[in-house]
């Protein structure tokens, strides 16, 4: 029996490392993309500007083909399935009870409920979604309402304990 209960304990303190783990690993990749997207925005911003300033019909022409394909690589579909898979692995426990006891959350709000759980910040919450800072706070106030919060309850502490 005693044998027994350590393996038990020695079972749960493996998965609790492995979870803190594939937090780390959801965190690096996390703030890897919102990096990757700011540089991305900011070379798009620099192109546009200068685009702006040209003359050049075919030069332009070309400039406006670098800045669809960056737009293209900022909301690339399928590295957004893969973030959302891991994110959805990593917290699984967390979806589960979302969705059972409020279903009629959306899934990218799901989405924004598992960034406010890794607590990052509206401004990157908005650039790992492609947003303005002020969607994001558009997006958390709905969150609150469909969750029943009240005013003076935090969202981020709340997922974080959910």
């Amino acid at each position: 029996m005693i044998a027994e209960k350590e393996m038990q304990r020695l079972r749960n303190e493996a998965l609790n490392l492995e979870m803190i783990h594939k937090e780390k690993e959801l965190a690096n990749s996390t703030m890897l993309i919102i990096q990757k997207n700011n540089i991305l925005g900011k070379l798009q911003n620099d192109l546009k500007n200068i685009n702006s300033t040209l003359a050049e019909d075919a030069v332009k022409k070309n400039l406006n083909s670098l800045i669809k394909r960056i737009d293209k690589e900022i909301d690339n579909e399928k590295q957004w399935n893969v973030f959302n898979m891991h994110i959805e692995q990593v917290y699984e426990d967390m979806f589960k009870k979302l969705k059972e006891n409020y279903s009629d959350l959306t899934p990218r709000e799901l989405s924004l409920c598992a960034y406010l759980r890794m607590n990052i910040s509206s401004k990157e919450i908005a650039a790992l979604m492609n947003i303005s800072t002020r969607g994001v706070e558009i997006s958390r106030y709905r969150v609150r309402k469909k969750l029943h919060l009240d005013r003076e309850a935090n969202l981020t502490e709340f997922m974080i304990n959910l």
